[in-house]
């Protein structure tokens, strides 16, 4: 993790770095620099389990 996009209602999203899989790309597949969102388990989007977009992202 490395710096603060932004937060929101629904958690907070970093930019990272990938430490396996990736290649020299910044962007598109397998890039190295990757959004990270962290969101509290217990926030208003996880009332009926986890969101959709956590299988999506999977």
């Amino acid at each position: 993790v490395e710096r603060k996009l932004g937060k929101g209602g629904f958690g907070q999203v970093f930019v990272g770095r990938r430490v396996t899989g990736g290649n020299d790309r910044l962007n598109g597949p397998g890039a190295t620099e990757v959004a990270l969102k962290f969101e509290h388990r217990n926030s208003k989007g996880c009332n009926y389990g986890p969101p959709y977009e956590w299988q999506v992202y999977k």
